[in-house]
């Protein structure tokens, strides 16, 4: 969401995330009112990477279309959500991409399978 000044603000607020993997890599799900849509599941680091503790394990990559809560105004946003897996738990962060290098945290997450 943007205020007056076209910056944007956070706003407080719970929602669920439900995705669900399939073996093509692709995406599914929603967030809030919106829906993951032309999202893949990408390996993010290799062990090298995991050795210097850089980036994490899996990313998501795609668009959020829709509102994610009721007072969302931006209803086509650009994705990435880079989580690692540790055990049987799954904890990451949602992100908002415009452009190259403007990215705009939304939302941490914890997923539990089903």
């Amino acid at each position: 969401m943007k205020d007056a000044n076209n910056d944007y603000i956070f706003i407080k607020d719970t929602v669920t995330i439900a995705i669900t993997i399939s073996a093509d890599v692709s995406v599914e799900g929603t967030c809030g009112g919106a829906l993951f849509k032309d999202c893949l599941l990408s390996s993010n680091r290799g062990w090298f990477g995991r050795w210097l503790n850089i980036k994490t394990d899996y990313i998501i990559t795609g668009k959020l279309i829709g509102k994610i809560f009721e007072k969302d105004t931006l209803t086509d946003k650009t994705i990435s959500a880079p989580f690692n897996v540790t055990g049987s738990s799954t904890a990451g962060s949602l992100f908002q991409k415009e452009g190259w290098f403007d990215i705009y945290p939304m939302a941490d997450f914890k997923l539990e399978k089903k």
